[in-house]
């Protein structure tokens, strides 16, 4: 169909916003933006046809909103999730950098501040190493050491006195700290004379997930239950081999079978009944290229009409 000017402004002025115009016309849509007229078309629209996301990025053109936002977070994964539209134009603008080097950032787990917690009035302190010491101090608050528990209800602060540091610095400072405070007559908490880094990255083995595999049926199961074993289990390539064992491998809905496809597909007039009625079997033989071998005896290989069937060069 041929789009003039005149025929996209009448299509666009059918709709409110530009996502509308988009999934009612398409190809005008498609054209419009080729052309670069989007914005002529919706020039008497409300905020231009734009949605209040948009008004939200726009919002965040202005560079001392995106510092405000960024004030508010300690992470670049809270930035992102909490502020979207700041985070998008600091991205586009270069601006990210710059406003996230305060961030903390967990993903380096070798790098550790060193922290205390001081009872206000008591010479009570306790000495600890963590990336991340916000969210060290709210878990000492309810889970570990009772006598760290009680430090924090009763009052107890949290003081981080290092930037994060490579392991081996943080330990000696760690206890040098510790030293420091028992010269001066404090009661140490720490159940230990210090170093013990903790918070490391466990790194998941084949065995691990295939303890974890046994405890499920199939590997949705596996993937809602123990998602950090099963990304790993996915990225080295173990996940054949922890459900070898496994009904269908592991698959909830498994077609490994020509024999198997072939009667469902027996059960179907065409291809198109196939697909609707068995999605994840046509699926499977989609990305297999099986279609062509189970319609063979078919009507039209399949297809509704002869017309449809793809054409082969002789």
């Amino acid at each position: 169909m041929i789009w003039p000017t005149e025929k996209l402004q009448e299509a666009a002025d059918k709709c409110k916003i530009r996502s509308e115009f988009k999934l009612r016309f398409p190809s005008a849509y498609v054209i419009a933006r080729r052309r670069g007229i989007l914005d002529q078309l919706f020039e008497h629209h409300p905020n231009k046809g734009r949605t209040t996301k948009r008004g939200y990025f726009d919002y965040y053109k202005n560079k001392q909103h995106c510092v405000d936002a960024a004030n508010h977070c300690t992470t670049s994964s809270e930035f992102k999730r909490k502020f979207k539209g700041a985070y998008n134009a600091c991205v586009k603008f270069g601006w990210l950098a710059k406003l996230t080097s305060h961030f903390y950032h967990p993903g380096n787990r070798l790098n550790r501040c060193v922290y205390i917690i001081k009872h206000p009035k008591e010479k009570i302190v306790y000495v600890g190493l963590s990336y991340f010491p916000e969210n060290r101090f709210k878990a000492h608050s309810k889970f570990g050491i009772a006598s760290v528990i009680n430090l924090i209800a009763n009052g107890g602060k949290l003081t981080i006195l290092t930037k994060p540091l490579p392991a081996t610095d943080a330990i000696t400072k760690e206890r040098q700290v510790i030293m420091k405070f028992k010269r001066y007559g404090f009661i140490i908490l720490n159940q230990s004379v210090g170093g013990e880094l903790g918070g490391s990255t466990r790194k998941n083995t084949i065995e691990m997930c295939r303890k974890a595999a046994d405890e499920c049926k199939y590997r949705g199961e596996f993937q809602r239950k123990y998602a950090g074993l099963y990304i790993s289990a996915r990225r080295n390539g173990w996940l054949e081999e922890i459900f070898k064992n496994h009904k269908n491998c592991g698959n909830l809905n498994a077609y490994r079978t020509i024999e198997k496809l072939q009667h469902l597909a027996d059960k179907c007039t065409t291809r198109r009944e196939f697909r609707l009625r068995y999605t994840s079997a046509d699926t499977w033989c989609h990305r297999r290229k099986l279609h062509d071998h189970l319609f063979r005896n078919h009507k039209n290989l399949g297809y509704i009409k002869l017309a449809y069937m793809p054409k082969t060069n002789a």
